[in-house]
C-alpha cells in the first residue's frame, strides 16, 4: 500500500456505502457493455457458481483510492483475485527487502 495509506482506512472504506455504490455502478457498467466475466480467466457468473466462486472488483491502482474512476477497477473472479493479490504482496515484500538490503550495504560502506 502506498505511503499514508493505512490498513484501517482501507478496511473502513471497503465496508463503506460509498464503495458499495461504486461496485454496483461498476457491475452495471460492465453488464451494459456485455463484459460481465473475469478479466483474467474469462469465467462468467454461471460458470463460477458451479465451483462456489464469484466475481469481485479489484483495484488496479491505489493512486486515487477513495476517489477511483471506473478505469482504476477490474472485474476478477475470486480465484484470480486471490492469486493476483498474493503475487502483488510478494512483489511488495521483495521491493521492501531490496530497499533494506541497499540501506544495510550503504551503512556498512560508510562504517
Amino acid at each position: 500500500m502506498r505511503k499514508g495509506f493505512s490498513r484501517l482506512r482501507y478496511a473502513e472504506y471497503m465496508l463503506s456505502d460509498e464503495w458499495r455504490s461504486k461496485k454496483v455502478d461498476f457491475f452495471r457498467k460492465l453488464t451494459s457493455e456485455g463484459r460481465y466475466s473475469c478479466a483474467s480467466c474469462g469465467r462468467n457468473p454461471y460458470q463460477l457458481k458451479e465451483s462456489g466462486d464469484y466475481l469481485t472488483v479489484h483495484h488496479l491502482t491505489y493512486a486515487r483510492f477513495g476517489d477511483e474512476s471506473m478505469e482504476d477497477l477490474q472485474l476478477l473472479c475470486s480465484v484470480c483475485h486471490r492469486r493476483l493479490t498474493k503475487e502483488e504482496r510478494k512483489r511488495r515484500k521483495a521491493r521492501r527487502q531490496s530497499r533494506l538490503d541497499r540501506a544495510w550495504k550503504r551503512k556498512k560502506r560508510l562504517g
